[in-house]
Formats: C-alpha cells, structure tokens, sequence
C-alpha cells in the first residue's frame, strides 16, 4: 500500500476528523486476513479485492484488529528504524488508506460520560457543572 502524508490520512477518511491515538478500529465481517510469512493478505469479499501487506504493515494491522487503537499501532511502529516524526506519518498514512478502503472501521468516540461498570452494565455518571 503507498505511503503518503498524514493530511491525506485524514482526508482520506472523508468525515475530516483526524486520526487520534485513542482511535479504535473494529474489521467488517467481510474482510478475511491471513498470515502468509511475514506477510498478510487481506480479502474484501464485499468488493472483491484483495491486499497485501508486508511484515511491518502485517504488524500494523495486528495491533489494530482486535479493538486495538492508533496507540497500539504507534508503539508496534517502535523498533523500525524510523525517525520518529517519519514513522509517525508513516503508520497514519497506512492506517489511512486502510480505512479508506473500508478494511479497519474506526469505532464511534463513545460518550465520555456513560462508563461499563462490570457485567456488562453501564453506569450514567454526572456531568461536572
């Protein structure tokens, strides 16, 4: 997948809310991965395409697919051999055009003031005043 800057990331997304840390991404039930390598092919079956993606962007994609968030991408990103400010762009681009193409959604920002309390319960706590 090509590289490109994080503006575009964030234009790619087209509802012009930038990429946060906090991001959490969830993958469509019509998007199938498999482990070839180092590698990971990604199936769309909703369009018909098909992806790959070498070993650091397979290590992107694992960080994210199970409810990971941006953070999750960004500390997987560490070890390369990247200035910082590089490897940061470099990840929002990829996470980008990922969601561009529907592969990762990113989840709705939840209401900072509804909270899960254990078994599943959720908890409405008080807005400061």
């Amino acid at each position: 997948m090509q590289r490109g800057s994080p503006g575009e990331a964030r234009d790619a997304l087209g509802d012009g809310r930038p990429l946060s840390a906090d991001d959490r991404f969830t993958i469509p039930e019509t998007v199938r991965a498999t482990l070839l390598d180092d590698d990971i092919v990604l199936l769309d079956l909703r369009a018909g395409e098909y992806f790959s993606l070498n070993a650091s962007g397979a290590l992107l994609w694992k960080a994210i697919e199970g409810g990971g968030d941006l953070g999750a991408a960004l500390s997987a990103s560490e070890h390369w051999p990247l200035p910082p400010a590089e490897r940061h762009s470099v990840v929002l681009a990829l996470i980008g055009d990922l969601l561009a193409r529907g592969l990762p959604v990113r989840q709705e920002p939840a209401d900072p003031a509804w909270a899960p309390v254990g078994s599943g319960v959720t908890v409405r706590r008080p807005t400061p005043r």
